[in-house]
Parts: C-alpha cells; structure tokens; sequence
C-alpha cells in the first residue's frame, strides 16, 4: 500500500515513515507450531498474498522473512519433482500404462 501524490506519484517521504513503524506481535498457537499473524495492510504494502512463499533465515538474533524469488520457486518445484521421480518414477510409469 503506497500512498501517491496529487499527480499519481509515490509519495516517498510518506512510504518511508510507513516502512519504519515497528508493529508489536505476538506468535499464536497453531497446533504443534507457531504462527505469526501479518496483518492485511502490510502484506499489501509488501504486496504479497497468503499463497506467497517465503525464505525464513536468521542473523543469530532477528528472523528474516523474505519473499521467495520467482526462479528460487521454481527450483525447489523441479528439485522436487525429481525426488519423486527417483524414488515413485517405476511405480508412476506403470500408472501411466
């Protein structure tokens, strides 16, 4: 969510202010795990969606959350699908018949 100008143009002192407020969370039980909830106006601000997949990473102290590049998806798919095929590939041959 960037706020524009008069004349459509981002308005990037505004955006900059958006992008620094630190928002206080708490994680939530979900079953065996924990979730953190991103409220709706940060992920459009991000302009991400609850089908966006994310890389988790840590520097020791802070957690990292960066949405995952396009071809990095579409690595780990192919990455996948190949140990499926190694390991069901005579099974799933045999379904195609």
């Amino acid at each position: 969510m960037y706020t524009l100008d008069s004349e459509g143009r981002e308005n990037e002192r505004q955006n900059r202010v958006l992008r620094r407020k630190a928002v206080v969370k708490k994680l939530i039980q979900h079953g065996n795990s924990a979730a953190l909830v991103i409220d709706k106006p940060i992920m459009e601000m991000l302009n991400i969606t609850s089908e966006t997949t994310f890389e988790l990473s840590t520097d020791g102290r802070n957690i990292i959350l960066s949405p995952q590049a396009e071809r990095a998806q579409e690595r780990d798919v192919m990455q996948s699908l190949e140990r499926i095929n190694a390991k069901y590939g005579a099974v799933l041959k045999k379904l195609g018949e």
